[in-house]
């Protein structure tokens, strides 16, 4: 541990002097002096004699040797994170618990690289309250200055991949102008290296996040020095590098390519299918371990917590920010009685039977988005996207197959059109007829369509509920299936009583109410995250 050499306190690395100080005699310190004097005092003690590996990936190249840290671990989510000094925190930074973490002491390997801070705590919330103002319906906790404060500076652990491109490269690409289209052969030599290709070393922090937040600046880049620690935490590195081999050619393939056919070529609009990237000729040279810079905010709300990060290097934000409820229903509200006025002078005569079917089409209308949401939040509770957290293993093996589905909605909509359609065909001419019914009855074809719909959606709204089993789901979405048939049924009897027609045009806006309402609750669902559970985490694959 780093200490200050007139009073022996704890010391700090100051973002905007880029040095060393101790805030309890004010000496002030050149970070590279300490790191070289703690570095040849570790080497004293007989630590860093054997360089280690990750494991098992294509140049997995860590600095040489171990330092030791204090190791803390959240006694709620198991959530682990690294000081390089003794000082204890009582907020963990994953789950957003107000608990003491539990420390314990450590040897950790070395990177290879630090990007030290360039972005002060000051600047980061600023850059965080522009982004706010940006967005509607910002829950007021979230803007609150003690929440904002709650900022905590972390270096994440990447890995920088060197992928490097030789030999020679044949693309087949088409352009599409107007009613033409157009082909194209692309034959060349290349001989191009790209550099510091980075991806989290972490299984703790989402890839989604991690790729979001990024590109970092190198600019300042520094080979690992413990100085720079000072006053900040460290997440843990234990994803191996292996994991993100392939993710890395295809980055570089797709800049090569998108260099080939940039504006001043003359191949400029050509698109190429992504089994295109996979001729160039792509060889990872390295692999190198470093730990670059985030601000990062946990904000919890019951069962659920939402992280907002900001680059260290360049003040850029991504953050899941949920909407205020009641925010959100004032406004639709008054905007949904400025609708209903403006559709009742618009179109003043809307017969019973037409009211039914609007108010069903508007049902679908949520129900696909509900699902839309529903969908999105079980690829990110399974970690569907995230391959530091899923590795190798992951337990979540994504396509559906909705062929026969599929069918069987097809046969349900033949067999309700059949229904309708022939008591309105008559005697006349059968062309004619069906003329006739596609001029006069485009409502009641929309209505058909919809229905298929909506049995679509509700096998993938199933599809997805038995990985993500929240009940809530069941309860937004069910009743509209009892809309729908009464609907039906009240369209083919055709009663003369209006009343009918009313009462079905309630029901179903009653259905469209739950799943708006609901729909909020998923929308919050997915821009927060279930309170994570790192307990016994030996590897990053998510099969602990």
């Amino acid at each position: 541990m780093i200490e200050c050499r007139n009073c022996g306190g704890a010391v700090r690395f100051d973002i905007p002097s880029q040095k060393v100080v101790c805030d309890h005699c004010g000496s002030i310190y050149d970070p590279e002096e300490m790191g070289k004097e703690r570095i040849a005092h570790e080497a004293g003690d007989g630590w860093g004699a054997e360089p280690q590996h990750a494991g098992g990936g294509e140049g997995n190249v860590h600095g040489k040797g171990d330092y030791e840290v204090t190791v803390f671990t959240c006694p709620q989510c198991g959530g682990e994170i690294i000081s390089y000094q003794n000082e204890a925190t009582e907020f963990c930074s994953y789950c957003g618990a107000s608990v003491e973490l539990a420390g314990r002491m450590s040897k950790e390997q070395k990177p290879k690289y630090i990007v030290p801070f360039s972005v002060s705590r000051e600047e980061c919330i600023e850059t965080y309250q522009q982004h706010l103002k940006k967005l509607p319906f910002v829950p007021k906790e979230m803007k609150s200055e003690e929440s904002q404060q709650k900022f905590c500076g972390i270096y994440m652990p990447f890995w920088l991949y060197q992928v490097h491109q030789k030999g020679p490269l044949h693309l087949d690409g088409t352009r599409v102008s107007g009613d033409y289209k157009e082909f194209c052969s692309l034959d060349t030599e290349i001989d191009t290296v790209y550099e510091k290709i980075c991806y989290d070393a972490s299984s703790g922090f989402d890839d989604t996040l991690a790729q979001m937040v990024a590109p970092f600046s190198f600019d300042a880049v520094k080979d690992f020095n413990p100085a720079y620690l000072c006053g900040f935490y460290t997440d843990r590195a234990d994803v191996d590098a292996s994991v993100y081999k392939d993710k890395a050619i295809g980055e570089a393939a797709d800049r090569t390519i998108e260099t080939l056919t940039g504006a001043d070529s003359s191949f400029d609009g050509f698109e190429f299918e992504d089994e295109e990237k996979n001729r160039v000729p792509s060889t990872i040279e390295c692999v190198e371990s470093a730990l670059l810079p985030v601000w990062f905010l946990t904000w919890r709300t019951r069962d659920r917590v939402s992280y907002s990060v900001v680059n260290g290097t360049k003040s850029k934000v991504t953050a899941d920010i949920p909407i205020d409820r009641k925010m959100y229903l004032i406004f639709s509200a008054v905007i949904g009685v400025a609708l209903a006025a403006l559709l009742y002078f618009l179109f003043p005569v809307i017969t019973p039977s037409q009211s039914v079917k609007i108010t069903f089409l508007l049902a679908i209308a949520g129900l696909w988005m509900y699902q839309g949401n529903f969908h999105e939040r079980m690829k990110m509770e399974t970690h569907e996207e995230d391959q530091g957290f899923s590795g190798e293993t992951a337990y979540f093996q994504g396509k559906r197959k909705w062929k026969s589905e599929s069918i069987i909605s097809a046969i349900i909509l033949a067999g309700a059109v059949v229904v309708w359609a022939v008591p309105e065909i008559g005697s006349s001419s059968l062309m004619a007829s069906i003329g006739n019914l596609l001029l006069g009855h485009i409502l009641t074809l929309l209505f058909m369509i919809a229905l298929l719909g909506e049995i679509w959606l509700h096998i993938r709204l199933f599809a997805d509920y038995r990985l993500v089993q929240d009940r809530r789901m069941l309860r937004d979405t069910l009743p509209l299936p009892v809309a729908s048939v009464c609907s039906v049924l009240l369209l083919m009897i055709r009663p003369s009583n209006d009343l009918f027609y009313y009462l079905a045009t309630i029901l179903t806006g009653v259905c469209l109410l739950l799943i708006l309402l609901g729909m909020i609750g998923q929308y919050n669902d997915l821009a927060t995250r279930p309170l994570p559970a790192f307990h016994n985490r030996k590897r990053g694959d998510g099969n602990v």
